[in-house]
């Protein structure tokens, strides 16, 4: 590994470290003063469709890896890749259909700084077992990942491993000391390993550190989080964990039935018992496609029925309306799937909504949309922009405390949901230290 560059990861870009300093640069770095780590199945790396490599990861369940909230992934959980192998050359690529950030971390904190992505089929490598209890100040641990050697080095995509010290424990962290190993850019959101003395255990997964890949390296304690966002969201991702008319991501979660796409918005998945042409569903239900599924709207999508953001799987709850509207960017060509059109609704806001009778000519006429079956395809790239203006708009009116089940997550589709995340900028920790 080489020793920590900047924040483990600016992964949406960012500007080259100066020389002792501590701003932030790309994450495509490793682990200073490693060595090549071959066997370390369960430590991946995070890949973008683009190909280009942005963090690491660890597996923590048959299909879930754990990494570290400020690489972006919730933001577009669809437009990342999870590579398995000893580099990336020789990977195996495993798509992601879901990701969610712990629902307390905030962009450019370190605080609560993990995020959990449900891949779309098993790697079939054995996860790694979550820490119950820190290591000791003074103890030796292993971290893993597959960043660069070094702050000016160009060699990420290897996996690397090497020892590093615990040099002190917080509430929520630990520091590390490099002994001789230290992270660097593109570890962001590695392994931190100890053997307690029956085998290796993941302890904490890589943060940030200083521009040079030094000492000072932080990680987030895995046992801190383990059971209140972790485990929790493991298990409502676990095989037979949703019952009929929930939310799911692949056929084996539903405890009856199958995970079928929505009737309104495809991209959205319920699961749902068979049915044949003209049976009689249960009560807001309704036989489409074979499949009893829930009628329009369904839960969480534009115009069901919400009191928080938190009841809607896409866009946001308007309160004053009561249900979920869906935000865009006016002017876009694919600002809002039809029938919708992208109106103002209030002074520095845009939804998606249907214009009532005459009302295009005698001002916006907006009201809730009557719901209407359109292609995965279409919603897509309506909420391109749409989900990237939920950040700010949350900004606005205060963070909120969110949840820990694991209902949704932040991307640019509408099987996933926003939350506020890091930019492609410069964000500096309290501590000085930036992302790897």
């Amino acid at each position: 590994m080489g020793r920590l560059v900047c924040a483990l990861a600016l992964v949406l870009g960012g500007t080259a470290c100066a020389s002792g300093g501590d701003t932030a640069i790309p994450s495509r770095v490793s682990i200073v003063a490693g060595e090549p780590e071959p066997h370390m199945h369960a430590v991946v790396a995070l890949v973008r469709d683009d190909g280009s490599l942005r963090c690491s990861a660890t597996l923590v369940a048959e299909r879930v890896v754990l990494t570290a909230a400020h690489c972006g992934v919730v933001e577009a959980a669809s437009r990342w890749q999870v590579a398995a192998g000893p580099s990336l050359a020789d990977a195996e690529r495993f798509e992601v259909t879901h990701a969610v950030g712990h629902p307390l971390h905030r962009s450019g904190s370190a605080t609560h700084d993990l995020a959990l992505m449900l891949l779309g089929e098993s790697p079939g490598i054995t996860p790694v077992a979550l820490a119950a209890m820190p290591p000791p100040v003074g103890a030796t641990v292993r971290i893993v990942g597959w960043g660069q050697s070094g702050p000016e080095a160009s060699d990420g995509g290897l996996r690397r491993s090497g020892v590093s010290m615990v040099e002190r424990i917080d509430s929520t962290h630990m520091r590390l000391r490099a002994a001789p190993a230290s992270p660097c850019l593109g570890d962001s959101g590695g392994a931190v390993l100890w053997d307690p003395g029956s085998g290796e255990v993941l302890v904490g997964v890589i943060s940030r550190g200083p521009a040079d890949c030094a000492d000072g390296a932080e990680a987030t304690r895995v046992d801190a989080e383990r059971d209140d966002f972790v485990r929790p969201t493991l298990a409502s991702w676990a095989p037979a964990s949703v019952p009929v008319g929930g939310r799911c991501w692949y056929d084996a979660q539903c405890a009856q039935g199958s995970c079928t796409p929505a009737i309104d918005v495809p991209a959205l998945r319920f699961c749902a018992t068979a049915c044949a042409s003209g049976r009689r569903c249960p009560p807001r239900a309704q036989c489409h496609d074979g499949y009893c599924k829930p009628a329009p709207p369904s839960p969480g999508a534009p115009d069901a029925p919400c009191a928080t953001d938190e009841d809607c799987a896409v866009g946001h709850c308007e309160t004053d309306l009561g249900v979920c509207v869906l935000p865009c960017v006016p002017g876009h060509p694919d600002a809002c799937p039809a029938p919708r059109v992208c109106r103002r609704v209030e002074r520095t806001e845009f939804h998606c909504v249907v214009i009532e009778g005459d009302a295009a000519s005698a001002g916006c006429g907006c009201g809730p949309v009557p719901s209407a079956p359109m292609s995965a395809a279409t919603w897509a790239a309506a909420l391109v922009g749409a989900f990237a203006l939920r950040g700010p708009r949350r900004a606005r009116r205060g963070h909120r405390r969110r949840s820990f089940q694991a209902q949704s997550g932040s991307a640019a589709v509408p099987s996933e949901k926003v939350q506020p995340q890091s930019h492609s900028r410069s964000l500096r920790h309290e501590s000085g230290h930036e992302r790897l």
